[in-house]
């Protein structure tokens, strides 16, 4: 069953958003999408660790 993405407001420093939204424009995806991607890279980086301690 497919889960429906929940809004979820972030503030972000200007710097830090002009940053991601570059990322995004390179990889040829949304803000959100971008953030979607990395914190979804990053979750996985984390288990990935948590699996080898």
């Amino acid at each position: 069953m497919a889960t429906t993405p929940m809004p979820t407001p972030v503030r972000l420093p200007p710097e830090l958003k002009e940053w991601i939204k570059a990322y995004a424009k390179e990889n040829h995806r949304s803000v959100s999408a971008e953030i979607v991607n990395m914190v979804a890279r990053a979750k996985e980086q984390n288990e990935r660790q948590a699996g080898m301690a």
